[in-house]
């Protein structure tokens, strides 16, 4: 049994040899698919031994990945990007007498995302996400960005369709603010996303990555109504839970408590995984609501006896609030 890993890369001399150490530990069969890099990114995937393959880009993701299972021998595939980490939780030998026995088609991961300046545990945020899959002619990458394998295998297996969970997690490091300051992701992001809206109309999926790309660009008013889409009109989709969690978030930031406070009650009701998140902003949400930072304080020394959840929430809405003291008199 063989095991292809697939990468596809632009100028990512930076982070590319991290990203193939990493996958060096369960194969050295490893496919880079090159968009158009004018650093040394070919020339480390070519000194580690890679098949590297040159793919002229056409502002689709999906295309590229494709390119790279055209060319996969392996009977499963690995897609992972340059900025991100296999850390596998088994070894290699346990890793392939899984997948010779499984009868699964697919494996998801837990995806471990670093957000903001420093690379540390208190900046992560975690996702889920198809790493692993049986290399199939029919199963193909959709979307130009933010693509997706789900669902094609949905199309490809129906009802017969096994994801299990793979016991490894994947390091993200392409949401840190250099990199994303380098690359200009989100006006890239946006961009295509909006060529694929042209193409195929309103989605809840395209609606989820425009109101996430929004947030992310703190453009809040711009991720209201597709994330309100999605929340409203697609319950049940395996993104409602985040994309509630960033349609509250908005109105937090907006100043629209109301209905920050009603989303959270909702999703506490219906979403299991992020309870405690929506918890916590709700207790935001609630300090926010009051109308001076002074009275905030007031009312928090009223109560001598608070939870520790209650502190964290109490000083999290009190630094919003400093925050936008600070924005209002372009102190920042």
């Amino acid at each position: 049994m063989k095991l292809t890993a697939c990468v596809i890369v632009r100028n990512e001399q930076e982070l590319l040899l991290e990203c193939l150490e990493s996958v060096f530990q369960i194969t050295r069969d490893v496919v880079v698919v090159d968009t158009g890099s004018v650093d040394r990114t070919t020339d480390i995937a070519k000194s580690c031994g890679c098949t590297v393959l040159d793919f002229k880009w056409q502002d689709d993701f999906s295309a590229a990945r494709n390119y790279a299972l055209e060319h996969s021998s392996g009977d499963w595939i690995l897609s992972i990007d340059a900025d991100e980490r296999l850390q596998l939780q088994i070894s290699r030998d346990e890793l392939f007498a899984l997948l010779s026995t499984t009868d699964s088609q697919a494996f998801e991961t837990t995806i471990l995302s670093y957000v903001g300046s420093n690379r540390t545990a208190d900046s992560l945020f975690w996702d889920k996400r198809i790493v692993l899959f049986r290399n199939d002619s029919k199963v193909r990458f959709q979307h130009r960005i933010h693509e997706s394998i789900s669902e094609s295998l949905h199309k490809r297996y129906g009802a017969n369709l096994k994801i299990n969970l793979l016991p490894a997690t994947v390091e993200h490091l392409g949401y840190l603010d250099q990199i994303i300051e380098r690359k200009s992701k989100h006006k890239r992001n946006i961009r295509l996303l909006e060529l694929e809206l042209g193409e195929k109309g309103e989605s809840p999926w395209i609606d989820y990555c425009i109101g996430i790309e929004w947030s992310s660009c703190e453009n809040w008013k711009k991720a209201l109504q597709p994330l309100e889409r999605v929340v409203h009109g697609a319950i049940g989709v395996p993104y409602w839970g985040l994309a509630t969690y960033a349609l509250a978030y908005c109105y937090l930031r907006l100043g629209i408590y109301t209905k920050c406070i009603a989303i959270c009650d909702t999703a506490l009701r219906l979403e299991s995984e992020l309870r405690n998140q929506f918890s916590l902003l709700k207790s935001v949400t609630n300090w926010q609501t009051h109308t001076s930072m002074s009275t905030m304080f007031v009312e928090f020394s009223r109560n001598v006896v608070h939870s520790p959840d209650d502190y964290f929430a109490f000083i999290l809405a009190y630094q919003l609030s400093a925050n936008k003291i600070f924005e209002d008199f372009n102190l920042t």
